[in-house]
């Protein structure tokens, strides 16, 4: 078996997802990406991005987080109760390539400054950097993001910049009128939306099989499996996905 897929994620996620030196609050707001979904022409596209919140739904209801989710051109928010459940979720819906905890701010300087400053946690001499990107039409470009969210972290920790190898990334990302801060972007299992392609049959002999049985779920096959009863239990490292 080749290495890359001895290395997919088929058992269970397990661990704390989101870093701890911040304490979360019980509701969250997460920003949820996905990649190839938005090649698509239009129809096809928003098949797929049904599917996907449909998909990702599921998940958050089986792992018991109470969620509400809305969607923008190439973005899904969901606002969660429980987050780290529903980090657990999302690491597991096809389609999904990053998601953040994110803090939501007006699409303003001042605002988008003080929420950077508010979400440095750094130890002593660590470096940061400041990662900004817009989407829409703003009284300012995204290197003056970076540059009065960076004077704002450096007047209030005296943190060092390193543009190049920081030890700390702040994220700001400006959507039209809206901007969201975040230091995270946890990695989804990509692919394609499950269900959004055919049925296939898959034989499942050995772990060899149970591989290329997820990596065809992973490309939006639904699976029919069939496998010896010894290999059961591992088949079932499947159903949650």
């Amino acid at each position: 078996m080749s290495r890359a897929l001895k290395k997919l994620p088929v058992s269970a996620v397990s661990g704390k997802l989101f870093r701890t030196g911040r304490v979360l609050s019980p509701v969250a707001l997460i920003l949820v990406r996905y990649g190839e979904i938005g090649l698509k022409g239009t129809p096809v596209r928003r098949r797929f991005e049904h599917l996907l919140v449909a998909d990702l739904q599921k998940a958050l209801a089986y792992h018991g987080a109470a969620h509400s989710v809305s969607t923008t051109r190439g973005r899904i928010f969901v606002e969660v109760d429980g987050p780290e459940e529903a980090g657990q979720a999302l690491r597991r819906v096809f389609g999904i390539t990053s998601f953040s905890p994110v803090e939501e701010v007006p699409a303003e300087l001042p605002s988008i400054a003080a929420a950077a400053v508010e979400a440095a946690d750094m130890g002593p001499g660590e470096s940061f950097a400041i990662r900004a990107s817009r989407t829409g039409s703003h009284a300012f470009t995204s290197q003056e993001v970076a540059v009065v969210a960076g004077q704002a972290v450096v007047d209030a920790t005296g943190a060092p910049v390193n543009l190049d190898h920081p030890d700390r990334e702040i994220f700001v990302e400006v959507r039209e009128q809206r901007a969201f801060v975040f230091t995270q972007k946890i990695p989804g299992p990509g692919g394609l939306p499950y269900g959004s392609q055919g049925r296939v049959v898959a034989i499942i002999e050995d772990e060899e099989g149970l591989q290329a049985a997820w990596l065809m779920m992973r490309r939006g096959c639904t699976i029919i499996g069939v496998c010896p009863p010894a290999l059961a239990p591992r088949v079932k490292n499947l159903y949650p996905w």
